[in-house]
């Protein structure tokens, strides 16, 4: 059983647990047993079973990084635009990061966080969708925080330290964070402003790179993402509007 402290901060339920096989997945069982009614911030000093999109999973020594999983209640989103939360939480953390390391933050798309061309978090997001409206989410975040070494097989990984030599409190940084994408999220008008925010921090916008689209090599440039949230490629006078998978990013990514 995990050491699990429970208390509420500013209208936002808060969950503290020692050791959990992952965050995102004990909040899928609170939903499941209707446990969950507010609002929650579940925070772990560590993840056994860590998870990324896929079969992914996420790398984190214990009580060195920011675990989080916080499940996310909406009143006023479409299920078509359900991509509105990624552009929120995404730049929520962007913001954050950047004001804290002064350094450009990018999101690369769906939703990693990169600075300095090296990834420094990641988001895994499960939503729940009633009728033609988006419920709630079940938002994962992972951030290097205080990390130092990374194991050999992880690209491009980086942290805050790394980046500024401050050793910071995980899960302190997990309320600021919480914090502005509350903000932004209990106010309709900022989801434009999310969105924008987003296409403004694309990672590779505008630049002629190379992908792996469906299989093929191509040379593209990212000119932003639809309303569905598709990325969109374009070359030439063509544009593909790609699905999560169905492109992959190619040197130096």
């Amino acid at each position: 059983m995990p050491d699990i402290k429970d208390k509420n901060f500013m209208n936002l339920k808060m969950i503290h647990i020692s050791s959990i096989d992952s965050t995102n997945n004990y909040a899928a069982r609170l939903l499941s047993e209707n446990q969950m009614s507010d609002n929650t911030l579940i925070i772990a000093d560590y993840q056994e079973q860590g998870r990324g999109h896929g079969s992914n999973r996420w790398f984190s020594r214990p009580r060195k990084n920011l675990l989080a999983s916080l499940y996310l209640i909406h009143t006023d989103i479409l299920a078509v635009d359900q991509f509105v939360v990624n552009c929120i939480v995404s730049s929520a953390i962007a913001d954050f990061l950047e004001n804290e390391l002064k350094r450009e933050v990018k999101i690369k798309w769906p939703n990693d966080i990169y600075v300095n061309r090296q990834k420094i978090a990641g988001l895994l997001i499960e939503s729940f969708i009633t009728g033609e409206r988006l419920t709630s989410s079940i938002i994962g975040i992972g951030l290097n925080v205080n990390e130092r070494d990374f194991p050999p097989d992880i690209p491009n990984p980086t942290s805050m330290f790394l980046q500024d030599n401050q050793l910071r409190n995980p899960s302190q940084v997990g309320i600021s964070i919480t914090n502005k994408i509350l903000e932004m999220h209990t106010d309709k008008n900022q989801y434009s402003r999310a969105r924008n925010i987003y296409l403004d921090r694309l990672y590779q916008k505008g630049v002629e790179a190379n992908y792996l689209l469906l299989g093929k090599k191509i040379e593209a440039v990212i000119t932003g993402i639809d309303n569905f949230g598709r990325l969109i490629l374009r070359k030439g006078t063509y544009e593909y509007h790609c699905n999560f998978k169905e492109v992959v990013y190619l040197h130096n990514v």
